[in-house]
């Protein structure tokens, strides 16, 4: 036995042996004609020596986790939608500069709305009648009423507001959710400008806040604000909405615009002197046809009367200057229990 495995003829025999049977085990695992065995020829698979589903056609299915048309290392921001021409980040985000995930944000809150894939969200218009803006003017002269609430948890976190504006009769929290949370997000330009935010989950009664900052170049009234009721035309510009932000002289402004070619069926302006190179708190609560708003904590529109309707949540700038521009941050929307009662 000994002998016969020193034989050279031996061990080309077990050799050609060993070789017919990894043979034979590569093409029952492999059929002619498929090398790379995804079930496809490779005249009709377009990567024949990589895996890949027919839907694919045979290739490898490109890595897409946010489902916004930018795959792979040209995503920079692969857990956040956006447009390619700025390499699948969020209009408003530096490429590469992705927030954390919101539950690092965050602090995690219940009965959050469970996530939606969004398609990219690029900035669009919003009407501004120039009617509008001489009311304002007009309007932004008359001082401040004095404040009918003050709301002692501004400052705190979306549940704690909540919890203080269920307590003031304001809202019915018990039954609602969260619509959207974000980080930060801005508009820039000189343009009406408008950046969807939540499309996806539209409502009649909500809460909404957050922190603006605005910087204005122009000597024309120019507005940074929170927009809710949104409803959008075929090229996802804001047509109609209710409107609460601050304006460049320093005043605090609510409009409702129900009919984008005309001027703001309702508007309201208080002059709060506000220092505009501080950031402020701006907090919409709208309850069928009644609206209120908060600035920095104070109620600056009480009960004003507005159209009931449903629709999303945006941000939005009204910009006369080059270098105009509005940001927020730690913005919320929360749909009340108002809303599925």
């Amino acid at each position: 036995m000994i002998h016969w495995l020193r034989s050279a003829k031996t061990w080309r025999i077990l050799l050609l042996t060993f070789m017919t049977i990894f043979t034979f085990s590569v093409v029952m695992a492999h059929p002619a004609g498929d090398p790379d065995g995804d079930g496809l020829p490779g005249n009709s698979d377009d990567c024949p020596f990589r895996f890949g589903p027919v839907s694919s056609a045979g290739c490898p299915v490109p890595v897409d986790p946010d489902g916004d048309g930018t795959f792979g290392g040209s995503d920079l921001c692969p857990n956040s939608g956006g447009p390619g021409w700025n390499q699948g980040c969020p209009v408003g985000q530096e490429p590469g500069a992705e927030q954390a995930p919101q539950s690092a944000v965050l602090a995690p809150e219940p009965n959050a709305a469970p996530p939606v894939q969004r398609p990219p969200n690029p900035v669009r218009g919003r009407p501004f009648n120039t009617f509008d803006e001489d009311r304002i003017m007009s309007l932004g002269f008359n001082p401040a009423p004095p404040v009918e609430t003050m709301l002692e948890t501004w400052q705190e976190s979306s549940e704690e507001i909540l919890t203080e504006l269920d307590g003031l009769g304001r809202i019915t929290k018990d039954g609602g959710y969260y619509a959207f949370r974000l980080g930060y997000s801005f508009v820039t330009g000189q343009s009406n400008l408008f950046m969807g935010l939540g499309m996806s989950s539209p409502a009649t009664n909500f809460v909404l806040g957050g922190e603006l900052t605005m910087q204005s170049n122009s000597g024309e009234i120019e507005i940074c604000s929170l927009i809710g009721r949104v409803e959008r035309d075929s090229g996802r510009s804001a047509l109609t909405f209710v409107d609460a932000g601050l304006t460049n002289t320093g005043s605090a402004v609510l409009m409702d615009y129900t009919d984008p070619t005309t001027e703001a069926s309702t508007l309201r302006v208080r002059n709060l002197n506000l220092d505009l190179s501080e950031p402020h708190h701006v907090l919409i609560v709208a309850r069928n046809t009644e609206m209120h708003v908060f600035v920095d904590g104070q109620e600056v529109f009480h009960d004003i009367e507005v159209t009931p309707r449903s629709g999303g949540y945006g941000l939005t700038m009204v910009s006369r200057a080059s270098g105009g521009r509005c940001e927020v941050r730690n913005v919320w929307a929360y749909v009340t229990g108002d809303e599925v009662q």
